[in-house]
């Protein structure tokens, strides 16, 4: 077992506010350093720098091959959905994710995602605790806690979604450990202030408060700064309004979801077919809201998410190919006219090394290196949000208009469907498993469309998840009972590491996810 031993957070003097984890707990509440703690928060380029120190921590190495930052929780994501077949088990990297068993036991992803959150968490209460103390400019203050509030309602938003159901199921079924509205379901420990007193696991309703809060008071002061970022790197207004387009899809707030979408995406421009065949590389791209920038030093070999992906480089990905599930490719590309096909081969190329179905949307700028962006959020995303929002209001034709502005910069001929909101909603939802494919996605899109809504089919995953030898999933794998997932499966809920139960006393056994 590759365990994640270290939770450190690699920032410079200026920005130590890490939990600095050790091997008895996971949640270490207060900074390694406080006087170091004092000096970042006697200027506002002091709590400047403890931001940038946030924004690096999305995409910084590791100490572990598969545990790299939020692109390795991204990958997985993916991996425990149906659409991301792998070829072989190559090196092993990745297939304790693949096969739902970091997230049980829980190991490597599985194990690194709840250390990994609770680091924003931490170093966001620090720095809304502090800030409003320093001495400089009001705007560049506010500029401060904004992102520091979004980023703690994104760490918590994610935890949510993995330790727990969507919020809107009501989950039956005999063995339900928590029967009933999700909404009164346990969570995860809430934080919203610096302190080393533990806490027990909040119902989601409350978190998801929280976070809705943490939003709302962001957008604010974002509006009201009068800063603009200086990279995508960096949460800005517009990276706020779409978390919370997300956050409201989750929840069923089908309005806040349009409207935040909308606005999110307000400005940026859809990729243009050129750019869709340009490697999936560059926070340039205009249709990238917010991204990963990343340098040779964030892009070593053993440690980066396209030594995973880009078969080029003749890394882990060579060994370990990364395809699209064949029937989706099969039915809605092959034959469409959509731009996006570049981004699998269907047939391979036996001289350069791909098997069929292989992907070629993440490419390293540079053929054979590591170095290449990511994309956290784009305007497409938002897109297909605000026209699932309209669509679910039964505002068939508002929504068809959105979706098909989009779409059609894919697949120039395409046409909504309109004779019901069933058949849009099933529409967009097929659209953004092909849209966002390897961006992080489709485990928590499998959750959340198995909700109190009237379900909308999906062949062949109509309800929960399954996996297929058809789709390009490996006999190992998709040959066993524990691919096919109903929507309210034990298997869903991620399992809290043990670290915590020993540094948390306020959690028994009965607090484990079953």
């Amino acid at each position: 077992m590759r365990s994640h031993k270290k939770m450190v957070l690699m920032l410079s003097a200026l920005t130590a506010l890490s939990m600095a984890a050790c091997k008895k707990s996971f949640l270490e509440r207060k900074p390694t350093d406080q006087a170091v703690t004092e000096d970042v928060f006697k200027t506002v380029e002091g709590a400047q720098a403890a931001v940038q120190g946030m924004n690096r921590l999305i995409y910084r190495i590791g100490d572990e091959t598969n545990s790299f930052s939020f692109l390795s929780q991204c990958l997985t994501y993916d991996l425990m959905g149906e659409d991301m077949p792998i070829n072989s088990f190559g090196s092993n990297w990745f297939v304790a994710e693949y096969s739902y068993i970091a997230a049980r036991v829980p190991v490597d992803n599985g194990l690194y995602a709840w250390g990994y959150y609770y680091q924003f968490v931490n170093n966001a209460n620090f720095i809304i605790a502090n800030v409003g103390n320093v001495v400089g400019d009001q705007g560049a203050k506010d500029m401060v806690k904004a992102q520091a509030l979004t980023y703690r309602a994104w760490a918590y938003f994610n935890l949510c979604r993995l330790y727990q159901h969507t919020y809107k199921a009501i989950v039956s079924g005999s063995g339900t450990k928590w029967p009933g509205p999700v909404t009164k379901a346990p969570a995860v420990p809430l934080y919203a202030a610096p302190t080393q007193t533990p806490a027990p696991r909040a119902a989601m309703e409350t978190v998801y408060k929280q976070i809705t809060d943490d939003l709302t008071a962001a957008i604010a002061l974002f509006d009201g700064s009068g800063v603009n970022r200086s990279t995508k790197s960096e949460i800005d207004g517009h990276v706020a309004r779409g978390i919370y387009a997300r956050v409201a899809l989750e929840m069923q707030d089908w309005d806040k979801a349009a409207t935040y979408a909308k606005e999110a995406r307000a400005g940026f421009t859809y990729m243009t077919p050129a750019d869709i065949g340009a490697g999936f590389n560059s926070v340039g791209n205009a249709e990238w809201i917010w991204g990963a920038a990343m340098n040779t030093e964030q892009s070593a070999p053993w440690y980066s998410f396209l030594a995973q992906m880009d078969q080029d480089n003749n890394m882990h990905s060579s060994r370990q190919q990364k395809m699209i599930n064949r029937q989706l490719y099969n039915k809605y590309l092959d034959t469409t006219g959509d731009a996006r096909k570049v981004w699998w081969t269907k047939t391979g190329d036996q001289a350069a090394g791909y098997v069929p179905y292989s992907q070629r949307k993440f490419r390293a700028v540079t053929k054979g290196s590591y170095i290449g962006d990511y994309p956290l959020m784009r305007a497409g995303e938002m897109a297909l949000t605000e026209a699932e929002a309209l669509a679910q209001q039964n505002k068939i034709a508002e929504a068809a208009a959105v979706f098909n502005e989009f779409v059609q910069t894919r697949r120039p001929n395409y046409t909504a469907p309109t004779n019901s909101s069933d058949t849009l909603i099933k529409e967009i939802w097929i659209q953004r498993r092909i849209e966002l494919w390897g961006e992080g996605f489709r485990f928590f899109d499998i959750k959340r469309q198995q909700a109190s809504f009237t379900a909308v089919k999906l062949l062949p995953n109509q309800i929960g998840l399954v996996r297929t030898v058809a789709q390009g999933h490996i006999v190992r794998i998709a040959g066993t009972s524990s691919m096919n997932f109903g929507q309210y499966a034990a298997a869903f809920l991620w399992r809290i590491p043990s670290g915590e139960f020993l540094a948390n006393r306020t959690l028994g056994t009965a607090d484990q996810n079953p």
